[in-house]
């Protein structure tokens, strides 16, 4: 009885390149979206942690937990405007935007008072 010699699994240069072309698009997706969060975030005054759950951190969407990214529990959009409770349509996209960018925060509020402190972080 002749005994087969067992072949190793064998990829070729064109699979391979293909499967590193859909690794760099998974990662450029990705990178994106958090550089994005993070212009926001130089905008926006942010809690980390739920108004009812300190205890509890807000984890980040899909895998952006991958590349170390923190999720977020409230965001207060900053605009400049003198009606306190008035948002034009550009306020409106610009919310829309941030809820967005950031589907795991629980609230998302315009903020029209340009001197609103940042919340204090419980740590």
């Amino acid at each position: 009885m002749t005994r087969t010699r067992r072949r190793w699994f064998q990829l070729g240069l064109g699979p391979l390149f293909g499967v590193m072309a859909l690794l760099a698009v998974f990662v450029a997706y990705h990178a994106n979206w958090i550089r994005q969060r993070h212009e926001v975030l130089t905008r926006c005054d942010v809690a980390k942690y739920s108004w009812t759950e300190f205890d509890a951190p807000i984890k980040a969407p899909q895998l952006l937990w991958l590349f170390g990214e923190q999720g977020y529990a409230d965001i207060w959009v900053r605009f400049e405007s003198d009606h306190p409770r008035s948002t034009n349509g550009d306020e409106e996209a610009e919310l829309r935007r941030v809820r967005a960018l950031f589907p795991e925060a629980q609230r998302i509020l315009p903020s029209v008072s340009p001197g609103m402190p940042p919340l204090p972080d419980p740590d």
